[in-house]
């Protein structure tokens, strides 16, 4: 592996308030040639945010990645510019975080307040404190919003598993209890323009029960909080599983996986004929963008003009990135995450998770891949791969 190591140098350059140190190390990949760079470094797990979130600052300035390097899971950024790694907030992050429709603050929470922290100056707000609102015992939000930053979902859970997902008005601290579940669900999605649409995944998973009719295995149901329905939105057709959904960022579709696996649950890695597709807010219009019958593709989403989607491979120790031009269904392997996949009692060790900077010139993931057992944070500058798609 061919890699350029930056100075380890104490520096105070923009880091008011924090030190900070240039962590990024650049290297060739070995199969495909392109650049890479591994910008948190250390014996502690790095994680970028989770795919279906915003891990960059709008004007592609800073990165920003959660660190358990003090003991806690905390923020820090990452200079584009020169990888230079700040500590945003001595504030300990609750699962998922992602960077706010500001575009230059990071929303998180701790303890049930949701924090929004400017990523340059460390100035931090309140933009919700949930403690007493909810009735379940556990509070949890996926770090999802409206692009105008309004609305967002938070999900109260009991030890029973019973849930229930309400819907936050964040400029007023309007909160309702829109939807409850005795079983349970999982990945609930606001429609990024249209607040009244939530997405989300029942529980128990009926995919596999093939007997029953499509509508009663869906992944995913869909919520109209306008007139209280709920309807089967994304699913498949016998022997073929739907996974991982994610809205365009215009709001009017929505892409998914649709999975076949053909050889049987012995050899888990191959063997699988995997689409991308997506349908639109209506459930209607389906389109498969990709087709791939070799490696089981599993995260991904689209650039906001939605000319490419990225996605993941779910294999150990060799996986690539695939970049996937929407247009015209053309795609070539960005870099080799080379995830191990140790599950390292936090889900998001497991998988690389890959994401878009808001350009669509950037891609961010997680992999272990040059420290087994311990992931770090990655960005791939992928500019110059897309501007052959565009002569």
């Amino acid at each position: 592996m061919k890699k350029i190591i930056f100075g380890m140098l104490l520096v105070m350059t923009g880091c008011s308030v924090r030190p900070s140190q240039t962590e990024r190390i650049v290297y060739l990949d070995e199969k495909t040639g392109n650049e890479v760079w591994q910008v948190s470094q250390g014996d502690s797990m790095s994680l970028m945010p989770y795919f279906e979130t915003q891990g960059f600052t709008y004007d592609d300035r800073y990165a920003v990645f959660k660190s358990k390097r003090e003991g806690d899971w905390k923020l820090f950024s990452t200079s584009i510019a020169t990888g230079e790694v700040c500590k945003i907030s001595d504030r300990v992050v609750d699962g998922s975080y992602s960077v706010y429709t500001t575009g230059d603050e990071v929303i998180f929470m701790e303890r049930g307040i949701i924090y929004a922290v400017h990523v340059e100056t460390h100035a931090e707000r309140v933009l919700f404190d949930a403690n007493g609102k909810i009735d379940e015992a556990a509070i949890s939000f996926n770090a999802l919003f409206t692009n105008d930053g309004a609305w967002m979902v938070l999900t109260g859970q009991n030890p029973d598993r019973s849930s229930s997902f309400y819907r936050l008005h964040v400029p007023s601290g309007r909160l309702e209890k829109v939807y409850s579940s005795k079983t349970g669900f999982t990945h609930p999605m606001i429609n990024p323009v249209y607040p009244n649409l939530i997405t989300f995944v029942p529980k128990p998973d009926k995919r596999a029960m093939y007997d029953l009719p499509k509508e009663e295995r869906a992944r995913g149901m869909l919520l109209n909080t306008d007139d209280g329905s709920v309807r089967p939105f994304v699913m498949s057709e016998k022997y073929y599983r739907a996974t991982h959904e994610t809205w365009s960022k215009d709001g009017e579709r929505l892409y998914y996986f649709d999975k076949l696996h053909k050889s049987g649950y012995a050899d888990p890695t191959m063997g699988w004929e995997i689409s991308v597709v997506s349908i639109d807010k209506t459930g209607c219009d389906r389109t498969v963008h990709y087709l791939n019958n070799v490696y089981k593709l599993a995260h991904g989403i689209a650039t906001e003009d939605q000319h490419f989607f990225v996605c993941d491979v779910d294999r150990p120790r060799n996986n690539p990135l695939y970049l996937i031009n929407l247009t015209t269904g053309e795609a070539e392997i960005v870099c080799w995450a080379n995830q191990t996949q140790p599950s390292l009692g936090n889900v998001q060790t497991e998988h690389v998770h890959p994401l878009f900077s808001r350009s669509g010139n950037y891609i961010a993931f997680t992999s272990d891949r040059n420290s087994p057992g311990v992931p770090q944070a990655f960005i791939v500058p992928i500019a110059k791969l897309k501007q052959k798609y565009e002569r």
